[in-house]
């Protein structure tokens, strides 16, 4: 086999588990013959910092927590030839569930072990990169939201806490209307995302037609800010019949610009980790990262 591999894990990740899940995966990948060390991240921005300075050293650099581990190393390898791997310690696990690596620590080191690079495309908004999707308007106030909350307690966001701060938020935020340019093209919306791949939050499925591996993002949009009619997009999304209501947008972009209609601030996400307010222009880096992938999964 011969490959060498670094596992960042984030021992906050997953109530405080990853770092035992972490240490188990790293012994079943030494047990395979294969050079596995292993670096528990420290502070925000650790993991990215890790993951760059680890590209050219090691084969594979494996994100060892949730998505925001992932999308932290995701930041520090990209551009480069060292491959990344997943995983999934974290409470949401989106990308791990998108490329179907297991959940059990043990045996996701056995798929790690058998899987081969692969090249994926990444978004990019300012220099940043996002492997899932960037979030603006209704979704990124609820992450906000709960983000502070989660601070004032002195913990983390949890899935409770998330979705407490989604319905409140739903019954609060204003929905202020944004607009979005692309390829001649001009929408407005209530909220909206632009994905890199199918599944968001929950393992919802909203970007059905979005593939890492293709050089074009999903541009999602959602018409009405509405308690009832935003219940009836999830219903319709957990269906897969939402592409065809009324109103709703789906459409492929290689760059998209997103601003506020009336100005005012309207809050974005990417990858569950907050960023600047809107405006943003949003584009696709095809072929961006390194993914380990199965042969079952593509």
């Amino acid at each position: 086999m011969g490959r060498s591999i670094l596992l960042i894990a984030n021992p906050a990740a997953g109530h405080g588990h990853a770092g035992r899940g972490a240490e188990a995966a790293q012994a079943r990948l030494a047990g395979l013959g294969l050079r596995a060390e292993l670096h528990r991240t420290r502070s925000p921005g650790d993991a990215e910092r890790a993951a760059r300075e680890a590209a050219g050293s090691f084969d594979i650099v494996v994100a060892a927590g949730g998505d925001g581990t992932a999308h932290d190393v995701a930041n520090g390898l990209a551009g480069t030839r060292t491959a990344m791997g997943v995983l999934p310690l974290g409470w949401m696990n989106i990308l791990a569930r998108e490329i179907r690596v297991p959940f059990d620590p043990v045996k996701a080191a056995d798929w790690i072990a058998r899987a081969e690079p692969s090249p994926v495309s990444l978004g990019v908004r300012d220099g940043r990169y996002f492997l899932l999707m960037a979030g603006f308007g209704y979704d990124a106030c609820a992450l906000e939201n709960a983000l502070a909350r989660a601070s004032a307690r002195g913990g983390k966001v949890g899935l409770t806490g998330y979705l407490g701060s989604a319905w409140t938020t739903l019954r609060t935020y204003g929905f202020p209307r944004v607009t979005a340019e692309a390829d001649g093209w001009r929408g407005d919306a209530a909220f909206g995302l632009v994905a890199n791949c199918a599944r968001y939050g929950m393992n919802l499925r909203i970007a059905r037609q979005a593939r890492l591996e293709e050089p074009l993002l999903e541009l999602v949009l959602f018409p009405s800010g509405r308690v009832s009619d935003v219940v009836r997009y999830v219903a319709a999304i957990l269906t897969g019949v939402h592409g065809s209501m009324k109103g709703v947008v789906t459409r492929k972009v290689a760059e998209v610009r997103i601003h506020a209609e009336g100005g005012g601030r309207i809050p974005c996400q990417l990858d569950g980790e907050v960023s600047a307010a809107l405006p943003a222009a949003i584009r696709v880096a095809p072929g961006a990262l390194l993914l380990l992938r199965s042969g079952m999964e593509r």
